[in-house]
């Protein structure tokens, strides 16, 4: 796989810079955002293009269903992971009506991570 341009939201310090580092050990780009309103300030201020936006789910101020949400509804064409450990099947109901159909529970290892990403752009 080619260097992906990333977008993680996430409000975990020790995640962000646990899946940077393990991205970023790959030749991948990584941004980071704290929660889901720095997501949506990073999405409108950049003119960067995102490969994929990872998002998790369960973060103060605007979740991850708002993330995905706001990408639905903007020329956005790339992919969108959720990495959550709080997805139940009605969440992920919700996730896939905006466009989202990959997801990772967490806890997760590197290998784990590295094949859902992957999957994003099989397209499976």
């Amino acid at each position: 796989m080619h260097p992906l341009h990333i977008l993680y939201v996430e409000d975990s310090v020790i995640s962000r810079e646990i899946v940077r580092t393990v991205l970023t050990s790959r030749g991948h780009s990584v941004r980071c955002a704290e929660d889901g309103l720095a997501g949506l300030r990073e999405l409108e201020a950049t003119d960067a293009f995102y490969d994929v936006v990872i998002t998790d789910h369960d973060m103060p101020g605007l979740n991850g269903l708002g993330v995905a949400e706001y990408l639905s509804k903007t020329a956005y064409q790339g992919g969108v992971l959720v990495h959550s450990g709080a997805i139940n099947a009605t969440l992920m109901a919700d996730y896939k009506k905006l466009g989202v159909g990959h997801f990772l529970e967490k806890p997760t290892s590197a290998a784990q991570l590295l094949a859902a990403l992957d999957a994003v752009f099989a397209g499976s």
